[in-house]
């Protein structure tokens, strides 16, 4: 009970330094506009940050839990037909643009953040919750024919993982070249490339074909 008391305050704070910071931006935003904001004691702030530059990477630690929980329920057994993995990774790639741009208002807050000093290490979960289980699930797609078995698993489940990581920040803050569907679209391409992937349907007959020794 005590553990989501603190978490319900902690939260409350970074709400009320979302809408304070999209607003004015985090330069132009004090502790006690905050902690008025929050309905809370100025003392209570800094039981959770050090002062307001925590707060950024406050912002990209929520964006990425929950872009974590987005795609680890599409991940989920379950509902994963491997043979279908290039649908999986169109879903990934489309989480990753509405998860981040659910943060737009406050996404250069969070950048400038890394970009002096941030936290890196708040990728770790994220980046670990995402790459073991689609190493799994590449593995089953080599078995079942949809993946090229010259590709190695646990590397291609990183890269996946790191280029997802960095999706969102290259779709919204480098603002890459072409229109957002464009960009993901050719990610989307080339994952499945890379990874010789193949229509399930395609796969099947390859594999149903016979075998003909000269």
């Amino acid at each position: 009970m005590a553990r989501r008391k603190l978490q319900y305050t902690r939260d409350r704070i970074i709400r009320a330094a979302r809408v304070l910071v999209a607003e004015k931006g985090l330069d132009r935003t004090t502790v006690a506009e905050i902690v008025a904001e929050a309905g809370v004691a100025q003392g209570t702030f800094y039981l959770y940050f050090r002062s307001k530059r925590d707060i950024a990477p406050a912002f990209l630690e929520q964006m990425l839990e929950g872009l974590g929980a987005r795609i680890a329920d599409q991940m989920d057994p379950a509902r994963v037909d491997a043979r279908d993995l290039g649908s999986l990774l169109e879903s990934m790639v489309h989480a990753v643009y509405e998860e981040t741009q659910s943060y737009q208002d406050v996404f250069a807050t969070i950048f400038s953040g890394l970009a002096g000093g941030g936290d890196i290490e708040s990728f770790r979960p994220f980046f670990e919750r995402l790459a073991e289980p689609m190493r799994g699930l590449l593995e089953h797609g080599q078995r079942v024919g949809t993946v090229d078995t010259s590709v190695n698993a646990a590397v291609a489940a990183r890269i996946i993982a790191s280029t997802l990581d960095y999706l969102g920040l290259d779709l919204f803050f480098f603002k890459p070249p072409v229109s957002q569907e464009a960009y993901m679209a050719e990610v989307v391409r080339f994952l499945k490339a890379a990874l010789g992937i193949k229509d399930h349907r395609t796969a099947r007959q390859s594999l149903d074909k016979p075998q003909h020794r000269t």
